[in-house]
């Protein structure tokens, strides 16, 4: 997925967890950006600062439903995923909790820290060949969901 097929599918709302990170649990590039936007995905963050319980090695994908009979059908197939860790209503939204394989743990925490030269090759190996980092700054704070909250 080259930056322009990226641009006619995010939003300028788009953070970066969404754009980068989404791949290590749907894999078909831009397919599934798509298909995720049109069942109404929000963003991907790598923490809830808000909820109950402390997920690690986890991506949260927050979707507000627009056509609930397909929804639900997506719902079962994503909750089916053997990287399907947990769920739980969020005003009129809910969170997906995605723990990725193993193999890309390190490379969470890699994103995290704007490393991204040091990202396995295969964590690359998800990403259309056009994708590159340059000019990509991960400002946390967008990337974990109700992060404002957790400073009050």
């Amino acid at each position: 997925m080259t930056d322009l097929e990226l641009c006619k599918v995010y939003s300028d709302t788009t953070n970066n967890t969404t754009k980068f990170l989404s791949p290590m649990i749907f894999t078909s590039g831009a397919n599934a950006a798509r298909l995720l936007a049109n069942f109404g995905l929000v963003n991907v963050y790598i923490d809830d600062y808000g909820y109950k319980s402390k997920y690690t090695n986890c991506l949260f994908f927050l979707f507000k439903p627009t056509d609930k009979d397909a929804f639900e059908m997506f719902e079962t197939k994503i909750t089916g995923f053997d990287s399907f860790y947990d769920y739980y209503e969020v005003d009129n939204m809910v969170m997906y909790v995605f723990r990725p394989s193993s193999l890309y743990h390190r490379d969470i925490e890699l994103f995290k820290q704007g490393r991204f030269n040091d990202m396995s090759k295969d964590y690359k190996s998800l990403l259309h060949r056009d994708i590159n980092f340059k000019d990509v700054v991960v400002d946390i704070p967008k990337e974990i969901f109700r992060f404002e909250l957790s400073l009050s």
